[in-house]
């Protein structure tokens, strides 16, 4: 929906670059003074590869999985709300255990998990019924050296559907489902030389649902564009990354459209390639010396309204973020080293608390830690456009809430906005608004009731401005 004389896109970027602009003459509201407290998830757990976090038990705080690679299992940590974590076993004999995910699979309510398997060249999904028994489901049985997986609706058809990447047989694939949890191979392409990791986004704002793709022995960092027909079509972002391992998507310089953050095992370097909103991507090189990174996530662990960078070093034996300073400025902040062969670190508020903790794995000491977070609280209103304004957001109440919230918006004058939600890792959520308003005061509510506990983010932009504010759900 547009204006006339004024297309969306336009609109976009002129209200991010003014955004940009004021922010960036802004004192600085917040500094990045974050202390960890390292607590243990498991002191003892054979070659722990990938992590994952949500709320698989559905009582209120996140839990952990993990892809176990060396002990060939599956497992997830129950948090019994005050960060103590007792093992479950989901599946003892998955041989290579790799990549892990929870997702609610078959849209029942409650939190399934999906793995893959390197050398059962298995992909396979557990099924959980609403007490954490699982039942296994395999969905692929000959996807050689298995290495990634990742769950979306990639055909828009209102269930999770499956892409992966198998290692050994130069292929990327995505499984249909019908439903009814019967999953259709579908080959996105057959040729690309070692993938390793793929992730699911729509990174051209079109409403479907594309592919970004890292393969190490081509060192192809790529997206694959989807014609919302699921006829993907190939698009190269960079050749030099140096043994493209890991990538990953998130709005890194606050301009509404969705960057790369991608990874260079042999190279040693973490990237940002920012998004100019139709797909010319520069890269922002975060560090060129970072030994071996083998993951990388982006997230606001310091809470000051923009996305941060979390990455595991798996030769360097460090896990470590990237503060973000805007401008494409970052700085590194050592989280813990001596950490031989770091293999995973994924942000996630662990206490329920707001901010941001860290999760952790290392392969070579067996074990799992978790990082307290220890950075003052939040701040609730990010960013406040100055007077005279054009519209604001004036309440958000009851914040935190359980079920719904309702958000007060004053609007001096008739003005085209857009009024989203963003989680924590600056995913676009939902929209609640997008249009033309008269003056006045406008209500809107935000429904808690298909969203998990969590810190999400509400913006408010207009022709020429924007607000932030952080919005709590805790259930």
């Amino acid at each position: 929906m547009s204006t006339p004389g004024l297309k969306m896109k336009d609109f976009k970027m002129k209200n991010s670059l003014v955004l940009m602009i004021i922010l960036a003459l802004l004192p600085v509201l917040a500094v990045a003074q974050i202390s960890w407290i390292e607590h243990t998830v498991a002191p003892s757990i054979g070659g722990p590869y990938a992590l994952d976090s949500r709320d698989i038990d559905g009582d209120g705080d996140n839990d952990i999985a993990c892809a176990v690679s060396t002990a060939d299992q599956v497992v997830w940590y129950e948090n019994d709300g005050s960060q103590n974590f007792a093992i479950h076993i989901i599946d003892g004999y998955f041989n290579g255990a790799r990549s892990i995910m929870i997702v609610d699979l078959d849209g029942d309510g409650d939190q399934d998990i999906l793995c893959c398997a390197r050398f059962d060249d298995d992909v396979a999904w557990y099924e959980n019924d609403g007490s954490q028994n699982f039942t296994k489901h395999l969905v692929a049985t000959e996807f050689d050296d298995a290495h990634c997986i990742y769950a979306a609706d990639i055909d828009s058809d209102g269930d999770m559907d499956i892409i992966g990447a198998a290692r050994g047989a130069d292929k990327i694939s995505w499984w249909e489902n019908d439903g009814s949890q019967n999953f259709r191979e579908n080959t996105v392409y057959s040729g690309v030389d070692g993938p390793c990791a793929v992730y699911a986004v729509d990174l051209d704002d079109d409403n479907d649902t594309d592919i970004l793709s890292a393969a190490i022995n081509s060192d192809d960092l790529a997206w694959w564009e989807n014609d919302g027909s699921e006829n993907f079509t190939y698009r190269n972002i960079d050749f030099n990354l140096g043994g493209t391992f890991y990538v990953h998507a998130a709005d890194m310089n606050n301009d509404g459209y969705l960057d790369v953050v991608a990874i260079g095992l042999t190279g040693d370097n973490v990237s940002v390639y920012e998004n100019d909103g139709n797909q010319n991507f520069t890269e922002v090189i975060v560090d060129s010396n970072f030994d071996g990174p083998l993951t990388v996530l982006a997230g606001d662990i310091d809470g000051d309204g923009d996305n941060d960078i979390l990455a595991s070093g798996f030769y360097a034996g460090e896990i470590a973020w990237w503060e973000n300073h805007g401008g494409g400025n970052y700085q590194k902040h050592l989280i813990r080293s001596d950490f031989p062969r770091a293999t995973a670190a994924i942000p996630v508020d662990l206490t329920g608390n707001g901010r941001l903790d860290v999760v952790g794995s290392s392969y070579d000491l067996n074990t799992i830690l978790w990082w307290e977070n220890q950075s003052a609280t939040g701040i609730d209103v990010i960013y406040q456009p100055p007077v005279p304004y054009k519209a604001t957001i004036s309440s958000v109440y009851p914040n935190p809430f359980n079920n719904n919230s309702t958000i007060t918006i004053d609007v001096e004058e008739d003005i085209y906005l857009e009024l989203v939600l963003y989680d924590i890792l600056g995913k676009r959520i939902l929209s609640l608004f997008s249009g033309s308003l008269p003056s006045g005061t406008k209500k809107f509510v935000v429904d808690g009731v298909n969203l998990t506990s969590g810190t999400y983010f509400l913006h408010l932009g207009g022709d020429g401005f924007g607000e932030s504010r952080k919005i709590m759900l805790l259930k």
